[in-house]
């Protein structure tokens, strides 16, 4: 990228006049011209990104005094040095900014991927494990070689990602990433959904859409509407039951019938159509692990005050008297 062109982004950087697109062009540009430069974001401490700064800074004046003409890097210099500043400082926000172009690209690119009701136990070369819900494709390295341990995710899954600082782990879905260093959560994240899910267990996780970020501790939850990009963290109690939910026992609190019958379909590969206002009503319940199709739906049914009649395919829910 030309010299003309990267002082209109860092203008409009500046300016907070840039869009995410152009945000990126100059994450890529940086990255670029900084190959030897080894930043991994967000740190996991403050003495980390400090040293980032430094070799930042002195990765700059490198390129001042290499420069022929010593007035123009200056200037060059203290605008690059501006938006490495603030590159660092927001960097937190941002989930694909490692600088190594020694990185080994793996040997292998590969899809695991189940169907309805089909749920698959994954374990990655660096040990993590990755429990893939219904109705998920997961795209990952045969190998980890590089700086970051990257893979691309669809659908549910419930992970525990092997510990190494040195090698941060980043999930991306969609327009959103989730970085970790060690840790177990869940994310739930369906291109024919409006929202993403990510819940963490244990560890620390720094979640992104690229223009704003947050970390979740444990027992804390974001919730992220793609439609306006909005965010919206919360604490839960009971972690127990995500890991429930990972093995095959489903709760669900005082969610909409409808939600519920779309997560059951997926889960358990059946059909069921609603009829009338049920779709509205809400429940709280729980589908134990082995208990069969049919005692569940019969008690869905009652706690709804609704029908429910067996068909080849699957159920008809009917009725709407919500209690």
């Amino acid at each position: 990228m030309e010299k003309d062109q990267v002082n209109a982004l860092i203008k409009k950087y500046l300016d907070n006049m840039a869009t995410a697109e152009e945000i990126q062009q100059l994450h890529d540009w940086y990255r670029s011209v900084n190959a030897e430069l080894p930043v991994v974001l967000p740190y996991e401490n403050a003495a980390e990104e400090k040293d980032a700064k430094h070799l930042m800074f002195e990765n700059l004046t490198r390129r001042m005094q290499q420069d022929e003409n010593p007035r123009k890097s200056a200037k060059w210099f203290y605008k690059l040095a501006a938006v490495a500043a603030i590159l660092v400082i927001g960097a937190f926000f941002t989930y694909k900014f490692s600088a190594i172009k020694q990185l080994v690209q793996p040997t292998k690119q590969l899809t695991a991927s189940t169907k309805f009701g089909e749920r698959k136990l994954l374990q990655l070369t660096d040990g993590s494990k990755i429990w893939l819900g219904p109705g998920s494709t997961l795209n990952y390295p045969d190998k980890f070689n590089g700086a970051t341990r990257e893979i691309t995710f669809e659908g549910e899954a419930y992970f525990e990602i092997a510990k190494d600082k040195k090698h941060p782990f980043i999930v991306h879905t969609d327009k959103t990433a989730t970085r970790v260093l060690g840790t177990s959560f869940n994310i739930k994240s369906f291109k024919n959904k409006q929202n993403v899910e990510v819940a963490l267990i244990e560890g620390k996780v720094a979640f992104t859409d690229g223009k704003a970020g947050l970390t979740l501790l444990p027992n804390q939850k974001v919730v992220y509407k793609k439609a306006g990009g909005s965010m919206q963290k919360s604490t839960f109690i009971n972690g127990a039951d995500i890991i429930a939910r990972r093995d095959g026992e489903y709760k669900f609190d005082d969610e909409p019938v409808a939600d519920v019958v779309a997560d059951l379909e997926r889960n358990f590969d059946t059909h069921i159509i609603l009829k009338g206002k049920v779709g509205s009503c809400t429940f709280f319940g729980r589908k134990n692990k082995g208990e069969s199709m049919d005692k569940f739906m019969n008690k869905l049914a009652l706690i709804v005050n609704a029908s429910v009649t067996k068909t080849a395919n699957g159920y008809v829910l009917e009725g709407g008297g919500c209690r």
